[in-house]
């Protein structure tokens, strides 16, 4: 119930006057003590005498009573709140609402905003600057992400000579400020997906990530948390410094910006260039994709449609262009990516006119070929290692080419020639003169294969480690003497014949080390025992 002025007189006269207490104010009136205690509060206030009070008309004489010093609120600065919002991925509203505002020291007569006020005083000013209700629920910092995909219904498009045709529109969409870029493109290969991702990349900056679907151009194997990218997507991502992120199976909410930037393409783009009969007149793709992207820029630069101020571009040019980095001063070169099949004995071939030898562990196994237009690189299926690496050739002659390095370690060894079969002897101490010619005679021979050379050479270089280079030298002169001279088998069989004289020479006198013999004039006799023998000889017999 409303105190009406007269009780609230009453009221003031006994408190300021007589001098009462709440209680007795609120018996002898009959008025809640609650109102009683609210106008004492507005009477301690005031400082002016109840006569001068009661002199006053009521409106007058309410409005005095309940006069109030007036309270200034300290203005937030949006700008720098946003900032220091940005400095971080994981930096919190009401996190920055502290760090900027609510640390600031207060002059007399000031005082901060409530928080809820705060955040209503902020979504007014965000939507008013960047053209959106609210701030995403998902923390994204300008220049943090870029999200591609391929616009679903195709754009449709005649020639010149009234051939029709289709293209499939690639569309890249900046997370923060929503700004699209697209282009037109004959189908959805990989090289397609990969032209769409560079182009846009050198034409307004790399961000920090990028974010698409599980096409398989881009993913080899989908997972619901981490997919295995396809070698394409992972070498161009190392090579621009991104971090890949591919959306969940069946989350394209994931990449949200993209799928409305998608949908905006088709509403308003593929409506104004098809027309009402559904196809669009151009020269050529280059056309097609120039009148393209005279629609996308002014989708880009038009206004938002909840309030009519800011832009994407806006956007863009204010807040994300700067938080982009630069791309490298050599540009990205796109290469042409085959899965192709190694026979058994380790050849690929890439073309018509040209196959390749890869390393020998990939036979019989699938490769991942990257053509370029200098260069031809092979990479394992499984783990994506190096294996095999030509400069590109274009001549209409067909070419088997190979490296001595991706043989078979046998296979390499067979292929070997006097020089490389020379140099590896000296590395290891074994060319001398005779064991040279012997080299020399194997290689000259015309009647012997390379298999048999590769026999003799194991031969005499086992020879040479088991026996020592000196006495396989022996047995190569005396080949050479007889005019045998790439004789393997005389060789080994005159090192045996000497080995086993060597050894009966030795054998025929053994020191017993076992036994004492007595000592003479400071001299030690040492007794040898003859294999077989009874008796001591070769020192003075001591009874």
């Amino acid at each position: 119930m409303k105190t009406d002025c007269f009780t609230i007189r009453q009221i003031v006269r006994l408190l300021l006057v007589e001098k009462l207490g709440n209680r007795e104010i609120s018996r002898r009136l009959k008025v809640p003590s609650s109102t009683v205690s609210k106008y004492k509060k507005l009477t301690d206030c005031c400082c002016i005498s109840f006569d001068e009070l009661n002199a006053f008309e009521d409106k007058k004489f309410l409005d005095t009573l309940r006069q109030r010093d007036s309270v200034v609120y300290l203005k937030p600065d949006f700008e720098e709140i946003e900032r220091i919002r940005r400095s971080h991925k994981r930096m919190t509203l009401e996190k920055a609402f502290d760090l900027s505002y609510f640390s600031q020291s207060l002059q007399k007569g000031e005082s901060f905003y409530s928080l809820a006020h705060l955040y209503d005083l902020f979504d007014e000013w965000y939507q008013e600057f960047h053209g959106k209700p609210k701030i995403s629920k998902i923390p994204c910092n300008p220049g943090d992400r870029l999200e591609i995909d391929f616009v679903g219904d195709i754009l449709h498009w005649i020639d010149g000579n009234g051939q029709k045709h289709e293209a499939r529109v690639f569309s890249a969409a900046y997370r923060y400020s929503n700004f699209i870029y697209a282009e037109a493109f004959e189908d959805m290969t990989k090289t397609s997906w990969l032209t769409g991702i560079v182009h846009t990349l050198e034409a307004y900056g790399v961000p920090r990530s990028i974010g698409f679907d599980n096409d398989k151009s881009l993913v080899k194997k989908p997972d619901v948390y981490i997919a295995e990218l396809s070698a394409a997507m992972r070498e161009l991502c190392d090579y621009y410094g991104i971090d890949p992120s591919s959306c969940r199976i069946k989350k394209p909410s994931h990449k949200g910006v993209v799928e409305g930037s998608c949908g905006i393409i088709e509403k308003e783009a593929y409506v104004d260039l098809e027309g009402f009969t559904g196809y669009m007149y151009a020269k050529d793709l280059d056309d097609v994709n120039q009148k393209l992207r005279d629609k996308v820029d002014s989708i880009n630069e038009k206004p938002f449609v909840i309030n009519g101020k800011g832009s994407r571009k806006l956007n863009f040019d204010k807040y994300e262009k700067k938080e982009l980095k630069r791309c490298p001063s050599i540009a990205y070169e796109i290469c042409e990516w085959k899965i192709l099949r190694v026979d058994k004995y380790g050849w690929v071939k890439v073309d018509e006119n040209k196959r390749y030898l890869v390393h020998y562990l990939q036979r019989n196994k699938e490769v991942i070929c990257k053509l370029s237009s200098t260069s031809v690189r092979f990479y394992s299926k499984d783990k994506h290692i190096d294996c095999g690496c030509y400069d590109r050739r274009y001549s209409t002659e067909y070419e088997s080419i190979s490296k001595p390095e991706y043989y078979d370690p046998t296979e390499r060894a067979i292929t070997k020639g006097f020089q490389e079969t020379l140099g590896e002897f000296e590395s290891l101490g074994y060319a001398l003169a005779n064991i040279v010619g012997y080299l020399r005679s194997v290689f000259n021979s015309e009647s012997s294969t390379a298999i048999t050379n590769y026999k003799k050479v194991m031969g005499i270089k086992g020879l040479c480690k088991k026996h020592g280079a000196k006495i396989v030298d022996e047995g190569c002169k005396v080949a050479a003497e007889a005019n045998q001279t790439s004789n393997y088998e005389l060789i080994k069989s005159y090192i045996i014949d000497s080995i086993y004289k060597i050894n009966e020479k030795k054998s025929k006198y053994k020191v017993d080390k076992d036994k004492d013999y007595p000592k003479e004039s400071g001299k030690s006799e040492v007794g040898v025992k003859l294999r077989g023998a009874e008796s001591y000889s070769g020192g003075a017999q001591h009874e």
